[in-house]
């Protein structure tokens, strides 16, 4: 049956709808982006990813979307002080392999979890640092090394 409140749950939901696809549309239409937001106070503690991306959304407003494996094994930088939302999620995922990416067409803010570059295995027999002269600057005279006796174990 069809009551006042059913109509007024439906009067919400749409408008509740309405209201995420202008802002998804169009972001610039008065909803709060990262590009635009101005200073914050934030105080995010070093922790998992995932519950610090949470306090960013929560401390600034802003949206951030992003899959439970992204950020599985990853602990987010300490953040506190006056920053823009840009500065903040840069100082939270520094030095971690997530990266906070905007898609052009929706305007909706994600996290992607960078692949690790590796490193190429150093050189078998690379160049080696050339052995230097233990002598001394001085003419006529040889440096001497005082080591302690060196005692063999069975």
């Amino acid at each position: 049956m069809w009551s006042e409140t059913t109509g007024v749950v439906f009067w919400i939901r749409g408008a509740l709808l309405l209201t995420l696809s202008l802002c998804v549309g169009a972001p610039r239409a008065g909803c709060a982006t990262i590009a635009d937001a101005p200073k914050r106070q934030f105080d995010l503690p070093a922790t998992a990813a995932e519950q610090s991306l949470k306090l960013f959304s929560i401390q600034s407003g802003i949206q951030v979307v992003f899959a439970p494996e992204v950020t599985d094994g990853v602990r987010a930088n300490a953040v506190k002080g006056a920053l823009t939302p840009t500065e903040a999620v840069e100082r939270l995922l520094a030095g971690t392999p997530l990266r906070l990416t905007r898609d052009e067409k929706t305007g909706v803010l994600s996290v992607v979890r960078q692949k690790s570059i590796q490193k190429p295995p150093p050189e078998k027999n690379g160049q080696r640092a050339a052995l230097t002269s233990t002598s001394s600057d001085r003419p006529g005279t040889r440096a001497t090394l005082n080591l302690p006796p060196i005692q063999a174990t069975p």
